[in-house]
């Protein structure tokens, strides 16, 4: 079994031996979201949407997101992310 795996997310900083990202594939089951708003101490994130489209919210902002999306989040800003869809939303998130 890959140490990266979690449900719905697959980790690839071990396989990639990066030293200073984190680089990861998540996906959200259609129509739900991320149960949860986070933030990050030090590291911002770049996601990148892959299929599927919803909305990103992004402390008291919320917009669309659709395939080829790219959002950049600084580390102090709270995030969540949701699918609006019938289809699978992939994203691919770069953390550092």
């Amino acid at each position: 079994m890959n140490k990266g795996l979690i449900e719905g997310k697959v980790f690839l900083k071990e396989e990639t031996k990066v030293t200073g990202t984190e680089i990861s594939f998540n996906s959200l089951p259609t129509r739900t979201e991320q149960p949860y708003f986070h933030i990050h101490r030090k590291n911002e994130e770049t996601y990148i949407i892959l299929t599927g489209a919803g909305f990103f919210l992004v402390d008291e902002d919320c917009f669309d997101i659709q395939v080829g999306s790219v959002i950049r989040i600084e580390p102090h800003e709270k995030r969540s992310i949701r699918d609006s869809t019938g289809e699978t939303m992939i994203y691919m998130v770069v953390q550092s």
